[in-house]
């Protein structure tokens, strides 16, 4: 489980990580283009709409590395969050913590993919 907030990013793999709770990550959710009825599209804005970039990107992820477990998922996720260094101090909203330098996910799914000729890896137990 994770808990996922919008924000202003435009970049579907660009995402952040919050240390502080409630919010653990903060994907883009604001001017969303979606579909609707009759073939049209919508604009709209919500953490419903930066969900789904968090669900996405950990499914690539589990695609290339089906065994990992949900907590090493979360922690791929965590590691290779986009958190920008000149991100506005918000009192509530941004934490001096998630200013810290890290990768976006177009980086993760280039750390977490399988190198030619390697196996996945195998989970002890039942």
């Amino acid at each position: 489980v994770a808990s996922v907030a919008c924000n202003l990013s435009k970049d579907p793999f660009r995402f952040h990580y919050n240390p502080e709770p409630p919010t653990e990550f903060l994907a883009p959710g604001i001017d969303i283009d979606v579909a609707w009825r009759g073939g049209t599209r919508i604009r709209g804005t919500g953490n419903s709409y930066a969900a789904p970039h968090i669900a996405g990107i950990a499914a690539l992820i589990k695609a290339k590395h089906p065994d990992l477990r949900p907590f090493q998922l979360k922690t791929v996720l965590w590691a290779t969050a986009a958190n920008v260094q000149e991100a506005p101090e918000v009192p509530g909203r941004i934490s001096r913590a998630m200013r810290r330098s890290t990768m976006s996910a177009r980086m993760s799914m280039a750390l977490t993919s399988r190198r030619a000729g390697s196996s996945p890896s195998r989970r002890a137990g039942p």
